[in-house]
């Protein structure tokens, strides 16, 4: 015989199904009243269950993520469990406004500022908000202050700043974010990479690409001791300068790619 726990179930379910109240009472006895003792009480915590999610849930639709400000602090950015929108801010004191607020843990793990008419990133725009990435992407972004950002030197991770107007970027004010991995540059105006213009233990990935850079300086890279990708695909290059891409050390994996070529 089949002693497993289904057949067991089985077996008493088919009883319960084939046999009335009272056959149940006169031919099973004590066993039948466990069963169905059994079957009530797990009906009860299933049921229970099922309320403890439905409750969760509605929480989360009416109340939103318990991190983030109130919505009318934060107009016309919003917030979750993912991070802080402003794709719907116009100006440089609607961003402000909403990174003011007062945030639970200090910070959100990412933050979007996408698709805004925004000309220059000034030194406080992000107050004291923590994040691990930043994705301030396809503005008018012309000039950016390095300490845009200083509120998460230690916590950036990601730094994006693809599909702007850059042609001046403050590349020594990096080296206060210890922790930055991915830098994207891509599709800006740069046309210039200074002389020892990088200098981050952890940045594992630049990209340059679809800029118009013509010239690289010595050392530009050099001290970059985990670099593993760099992409300037797309851009003016014709020669290469003495030490423009020297390397002191890097990652074993380092790829550089070259458009046509990749090195």
């Amino acid at each position: 015989m089949n002693n497993s726990p289904m057949s067991r179930w089985d077996y008493w379910s088919d009883v319960l199904a084939s046999s009335t109240t009272n056959e149940r009472a006169l031919t099973h006895g004590a066993p039948v009243m466990m069963i169905t003792t059994f079957v009530n009480r797990s009906i009860d915590l299933r049921w229970h269950f099922y309320w403890i999610c439905l409750v969760a849930l509605l929480g989360v639709a009416v109340f939103g993520d318990d991190s983030c400000p109130t919505p009318e602090e934060l107009a016309p950015c919003t917030c979750d469990g993912e991070g802080l929108n402003c794709m719907g801010a116009r100006t440089l004191e609607e961003i402000k406004k909403a990174f003011n607020a007062k945030f639970k843990y200090g910070g959100v793990r990412s933050v979007w500022v996408q698709g805004t008419p925004l000309t220059h990133l000034p030194a406080d725009i992000f107050g004291n908000v923590k994040s691990q990435q930043f994705y301030v992407e396809v503005n008018n972004i012309t000039t950016i202050d390095a300490n845009a950002f200083s509120a998460s030197k230690k916590t950036l991770h990601t730094l994006s700043l693809f599909g702007n107007k850059i042609k001046d970027f403050p590349y020594s004010g990096l080296s206060i974010y210890e922790n930055l991995g991915t830098l994207n540059l891509g599709r800006n105006l740069i046309e210039t990479i200074p002389d020892n213009a990088f200098n981050n233990r952890n940045l594992y990935a630049i990209i340059l690409a679809q800029n118009k850079i013509s010239h690289i300086g010595m050392n530009a890279f050099s001290n970059l001791p985990n670099l593993g990708r760099l992409e300037m695909a797309l851009n003016q290059l014709v020669t290469l300068g003495p030490m423009s891409l020297a390397f002191k050390s890097h990652s074993s994996s380092l790829q550089v790619y070259l458009s046509p070529l990749v090195i």
